[in-house]
């Protein structure tokens, strides 16, 4: 598993906010929400695990 999936890199939402960068899992999530998981770059992203991962980004982990 490559490592680029852990972090979530900046970006600026719709309102034109920007947000930093951050490593999944943050201290605040469940230790499982080892992946970031968002709908595009300019859209809001977030910690998730690896089954919503697989499901939102459209990858396959396990091949």
């Amino acid at each position: 598993l490559s490592a680029h999936f852990r972090v979530c890199e900046p970006y600026t939402d719709h309102k034109g906010r920007y947000h930093f960068g951050f490593h999944c899992p943050r201290l605040s999530d469940n230790k499982t929400y080892m992946f970031c998981c968002h709908h595009n770059n300019t859209a809001f992203k977030y910690c998730c695990n690896d089954t919503e991962f697989q499901t939102v980004m459209q990858v396959n982990l396990t091949t």
